[in-house]
């Protein structure tokens, strides 16, 4: 498929009289309305300071919105000259105000209280600046953030009156509460009229340098929707690549290379800024304004571009008690190949566990925990849920089919919640570029029917349990807990019975088939075991001697479980795209009696000698080979 072929334009960017003459109503004062949350700036700029606040739409109402105020620096109209000024900015905020369009930030109206002139109250955007975002945030798909700021600023272009931005870059884009880039700081924005406001030339523009067009620099020309394509092509470089246009030369520097050189940056080594990529972006900063294409073409080209996502890549985690340590370790050590501080929901699309591999997969997608921290908040948590002697569980086992009650799950996952990340109480996240993690139950009346509770809306769905509730209801693994009763849309009686489910893989295959599209092409999928096999469980065995005969044949139909979906899952990919990762040659090893504590009896206290055995393994040359291949694959498929 080709790309949609751009037509430059031969004309400079006109208003009809109409639009010049546009009458614009007064922008809405909410002044007694806003009130600031402390006394210090959450961030300051060149023309003015943003602070935290809260608004009520009505002096009587009692519901209050988070709102950022924008408190203009007085030395921008002085004497005689701030009463037109101040006119002058009502009108630009007027304008804005009627604006609505999903890649605008929405503007609520104005206080004048807050400073000499008027401060423009807009809705607090949670996430910050796609700068910001993005540093946290490296699963989110970047093309995709191009098309919603390319959608914004045609938005401008094509209002009546037309407006310029005038001061595009990626530090003057939010991220709305849903992960949508919005266009913001109209400081160096006016509207096209014929007592223009705000021009610009480099003396008022200080630290926009990198982005301005070279007839900006040279002083030729004012703010002009040319000038806006070209800022466009360098905020799409910086967001593609995540540093700032000519970042390794000076700022002053620029100045003379753009303006006097005539050069532009250099071709990033990037896989993902293909030739279209590159070939859009030299045209809308040629030189010459007039042959720079409008954004309506580029939003055409664009969407060409975001209809092609990059390959998933997707984690599967295992069940298996305290023994769900091992995925974590081997997780580690992944992570620690591809950077310092990396975390799995920066690298994977997609995560789902099953039982504790379940409450692993939350951990590090809803929660957004690395995966030391998930290491650090096994041993307390798992204290906990394990709290009995090997005689008791054996004890209440031969009475209730299970070793441990479940009545203190909530208690204790909700407790971790709180330690860790408390804002995540509520397993629905409603950010769209965000990884996605899901669990694996079932509802004991309707058998073999497995059921995944997400951190995400799909097919219509939006669920309400908390994040505590579904870590709960995946664990309620047999031998293990009892049924659970769990609060969501309403009460749901829930068990993980199906052993076959205990390796989600395929599970997890047709879940991103569902929500990605069977088109999306899957570019790797990991999958973490927890150490047991069916041979090692085998009645002949020495490691189950002693065991209760139902429990080591439940945890032997278990295994026999995993290893058949492991094996269906090779023939669902192509070669080179699954990767399964499983000790089970490693932790047989260990001294019986060792063994057996952790496979059967959910012992706690020794966790540590299976994280030794675990690290044996990953450092095994043949095992960190494929590692290797397997963090070059991740890194591949990443944006």
């Amino acid at each position: 498929m080709s790309s949609p072929s751009i037509s430059r334009s031969t004309t400079q960017s006109n208003t009809s009289e109409d639009s010049r003459r546009a009458t614009v109503s007064p922008p809405r004062d909410v002044t007694g309305l806003v009130s600031k949350e402390g006394e210090h700036p959450f961030s300051c700029g060149a023309f003015g300071d943003v602070y935290k606040g809260t608004w009520r739409e009505s002096r009587f109402s009692l519901s209050k919105k988070t709102v950022a105020i924008k408190v203009i620096r007085p030395f921008l109209a002085e004497g005689k000259e701030r009463e037109k000024f101040g006119r002058r900015l009502n009108r630009e905020i007027g304008i804005w105000q009627k604006l609505t369009h999903d890649n605008i930030l929405p503007f609520i109206g104005i206080a004048t209280n807050f400073g000499k002139l008027p401060s423009p109250i807009s809705l607090w955007m949670p996430n910050g600046t796609v700068t910001r975002y993005l540093r946290t945030h490296r699963e989110v798909n970047r093309l995709s953030f191009l098309l919603g700021i390319a959608e914004g600023l045609s938005y401008l272009h094509n209002n009546d009156p037309q407006i310029i931005h005038g001061d595009l870059k990626a530090d003057n884009i939010l991220v709305s509460e849903l992960g949508t880039p919005c266009l913001a700081d109209f400081g160096l924005s006016r509207v096209l009229d014929d007592d223009p406001f705000w021009k610009t030339n480099a003396s008022t523009a200080s630290g926009t340098y990198r982005w301005m067009s070279p007839e900006l620099l040279r002083g030729q020309q004012d703010l002009s929707v040319e000038s806006d394509v070209y800022a466009y092509a360098m905020t799409s470089l910086e967001i593609m690549t995540g540093n700032v246009p000519f970042g390794n030369i000076r700022q002053e520097a620029v100045i003379n290379l753009v303006a006097n050189e005539d050069r532009r940056p250099e071709r990033p080594d990037n896989p993902e800024i293909t030739d279209e990529i590159w070939s859009l972006w030299e045209m809308c900063w040629q030189t010459d304004p007039s042959v720079r294409p409008e954004m309506l073409e580029v939003l055409e080209v664009v969407k060409h571009f975001e209809a092609r996502p990059r390959p998933l890549r997707l984690l599967s985690i295992d069940g298996g008690g305290v023994r769900v340590v091992c995925a974590l370790h081997m997780l580690k050590s992944m992570m620690e190949k591809i950077g310092p501080d990396a975390k799995p929901c920066e690298y994977f699309d997609m995560i789902a566990g099953s039982g504790t591999g379940g409450v692993v997969a939350l951990m590090l997608g809803r929660l957004r925990l690395s995966a030391d921290e998930c290491l650090a908040r096994m041993e307390p948590m798992f204290k906990r849920l394990y709290d009995r002697s090997p005689a008791k569980q054996d004890k209440y086992l031969k009475k209730h089919k299970s070793r441990f009650d479940s009545v203190a799950n909530n208690e204790i996952f909700d407790d971790m919640i709180q330690a860790v990340r408390p804002d995540c109480k509520m397993l629905l996240n409603k950010e769209k570029h965000v990884c996605r993690s899901f669990v694996i139950v079932d509802i004991p009346d309707e058998p073999d029917s497995p059921q995944r509770i997400r951190s995400y809306q799909h097919g219509g769905e939006s669920w309400r349990y908390r994040t505590c509730a579904a870590m709960t209801s995946t664990v309620t693994t047999p031998t293990v807990f009892d049924w659970i009763y769990v609060a969501g849309s309403s009460m749901t009686k829930y068990h993980n019975s199906i052993l076959r489910r205990t390796n989600p893989s395929t599970e997890l295959i047709q879940e991103a088939r569902s929500v990605f599209g069977e088109d999306r092409a899957i570019g790797c999928l990991i999958s973490l075991g927890l150490g047991i096999s069916s041979k090692s469980l085998a009645w002949d065995s020495p490691l189950v001697a002693g065991a209760d005969d139902w429990l080591a044949g439940v945890l032997r139909d278990t295994a026999q479980g995993i290893e058949e979906v492991h094996h269906e899952t090779i023939t669902l990919l192509e070669p080179g795209i699954y990767y399964r990762f499983d000790p089970v040659d490693s932790v047989p090893l260990l001294e019986t009696q060792d063994w057996k504590d952790i496979v059967f009896w959910e012992r706690w206290n020794k966790l540590d000698i299976l994280g030794e055995c675990v690290k044996d393994y990953m450092n095994d040359p043949d095992t960190d080979k494929i590692v290797s291949e397997c963090v070059k694959r991740i890194l591949l498929q990443t944006t």
